[in-house]
């Protein structure tokens, strides 16, 4: 049924009035309610899990001379109802949250009714091949989020560099080829890679994650040994795969052949690929390449964001 225009009127209006910050409201997201056939699925995935653990309890009374098949049922139940009564308790709770998506920004309202805002002008977004979001405000607090489809995103909370608080973990929500596409975009807009390469081209380092963008080339931060480095016109292919992974080949000498990592490391990455294009199409640029092993973070006057890892 089409929505009545007095309303949405009144809805928007409550909304600039809400967040005046973020404009005009775009839509609101909640979690499905989840039927009786949920919980019988997740009974049903639990069932083997709990007559391991039965049949390891009776074993290891035989070993130990202890006979008897109470024990057995006492943990095989444990192990059934347990798991069972948590996870059902995360269903309940997550269907109580509620993302509220704003022209320029995102308003998350936890189970406890505590709101949350994302601007997209300051806010940090990791996303990867599997409809899975994560986003972070300069405050640190965090929310992460997936497509209704998907298993829920539990974990993979800690952010490298940044004291992060989750406001709301693993939410399932529908309609994410609706909302997905506009957190991505408003990030990218709000923050575009051009930005991003006007800094570096002025002589700024700018960090994604363990990856430092320079007027030489692209950088790889090493936990340990020497960081990788290799010029922006020995870069043969950089490419993002739809399975979350990240594919860069190179002719440097300082680099490896073909270095793989992972989407979900990378903040902002739309915002991140745009910006290596751009530096890659634009050629070499006169100026001293940096020892391999150097690491890019330790000017303190350079624009380097902080290290985030998923």
């Amino acid at each position: 049924m089409p929505s009545d225009p007095g309303t949405n009127e009144v809805m928007d209006a409550e909304a600039e009035e809400e967040h005046p910050e973020l404009g005009s409201r775009r839509g609101a997201y909640r979690p499905q309610h989840r039927g009786p056939a949920a919980y019988v699925r997740l009974m049903l995935a639990l069932i083997p899990f709990a007559g391991l653990a039965y049949l390891l309890t009776l074993l290891l009374g035989a070993l130990l001379g202890r006979g008897g098949a109470t024990p057995a049922q006492v943990v095989g139940g444990l192990a059934l109802l347990v798991p069972f009564a948590v996870r059902a308790q995360w269903y309940r709770r997550h269907a109580r949250v509620e993302f509220r998506l704003y022209e320029r920004g995102l308003a998350a309202i936890a189970a406890d009714g505590s709101e949350t805002v994302y601007r997209w002008a300051s806010a940090t977004v990791f996303t990867n091949g599997a409809h899975h979001y994560k986003l972070c405000n300069p405050e640190g607090k965090l929310i992460t989020l997936g497509a209704a489809d998907r298993r829920p995103m539990l974990g993979g909370e800690r952010i490298r560099g940044v004291r992060t608080r989750t406001v709301i973990r693993g939410a399932q929500l529908p309609r994410e080829e609706e909302w997905g596409p506009a957190i991505v975009q408003g990030v990218r807009s709000a923050q575009p890679p051009s930005a991003v390469v006007e800094r570096v081209l002025g002589g700024a380092e700018v960090a994604f994650g363990h990856f430092v963008l320079s007027q030489a080339g692209l950088a790889v931060r090493r936990r340990h040994g020497r960081d990788d480095f290799t010029a922006w016109e020995d870069i043969d292919s950089f490419d993002a795969t739809d399975d979350g992974g990240l594919l860069i080949s190179s002719r440097g000498s300082d680099f490896p052949t073909l270095f793989m990592g992972r989407q979900y490391q990378v903040p902002d990455l739309d915002v991140f690929l745009g910006a290596v294009g751009s530096l890659r199409a634009s050629g070499p640029r006169p100026v001293t390449v940096p020892a391999a092993g150097v690491r890019a973070d330790q000017d303190a006057d350079s624009e380097v964001s902080e290290q985030l890892a998923w």
